[in-house]
């Protein structure tokens, strides 16, 4: 019994080319799905959280693929560890505590909170990166009250602090028209415990799930021309 098959050499030849194409690619490949993956981390970290999310999801990087790479490192997506987004996102990701921020270490060089605490805003409050800075102005004029930044003047409330009915925390006072108006902008939060709400390694295989065969065969037909 005997079977011909012709066209094996013109077969073998075609075989060989696409083994050839396919590292590049796989690379082209990789680098559309990190774009991707980008891009659907910044629409879950919208989804999840409450914080200034536009200068946030800007942080996110793509280190590109090739194909002397693909193998040990791939396509990046990342954020570099020396951006400040690092350090707001990276609990979130990871959960528990997280890294101190400029006004928390003032006061823990102060002695006017633990180095275990951290202040946060209230239930459904935002302060504004700008509202810190003031803070952080404010209170360096004195032990724990300032001389007023924008028209409001802020102090802290600690145990270190004389004795008080309020808890404590970072407060200011302003002007109200016919009186002077107390608000409570930063409360004080002991030893903190994140959830890990950003999970970050489910939303990339969702979108290699849902892309990586469809963009493997468009950039293999680019590849072979």
């Amino acid at each position: 019994m005997k079977i011909n098959i012709t066209g094996l050499k013109d077969f073998t030849e075609s075989i060989g080319e696409i083994a050839q194409q396919i590292p590049f690619a796989l690379s082209l490949t990789l680098n559309d799905l990190a774009f991707e993956i980008k891009e659907d981390l910044r629409a879950d970290l919208y989804t999840q959280m409450d914080i200034n999310r536009d200068a946030v999801a800007k942080a996110y990087k793509v280190k590109k693929s090739n194909k002397k790479t693909i193998d040990t490192v791939g396509a990046l997506v990342y954020i570099p560890p020396k951006n400040w987004q690092y350090n707001v996102l990276s609990h979130h990701d990871a959960g528990g505590d997280r890294e101190r921020k400029g006004l928390e270490q003032m006061l823990i060089k102060r002695g006017l909170i633990g180095k275990s605490q951290i202040l946060t805003p209230g239930r459904g409050a935002k302060v504004k990166r700008s509202a810190y800075k003031a803070m952080a102005s404010s209170i360096q004029g004195g032990k724990t009250k300032g001389r007023g930044v924008g028209g409001v003047n802020f102090f802290v409330v600690s145990p270190t602090t004389k004795p008080s009915h309020l808890s404590d925390g970072v407060y200011g006072t302003f002007d109200g028209g016919s009186s002077r108006v107390l608000a409570h902008y930063l409360h004080v939060i002991d030893k903190p415990n994140y959830r890990d709400v950003l999970d970050l390694e489910s939303v990339a295989k969702k979108t290699l799930r849902e892309n990586g065969e469809r963009l493997f065969r468009k950039n293999l037909k680019k590849t072979l021309g």
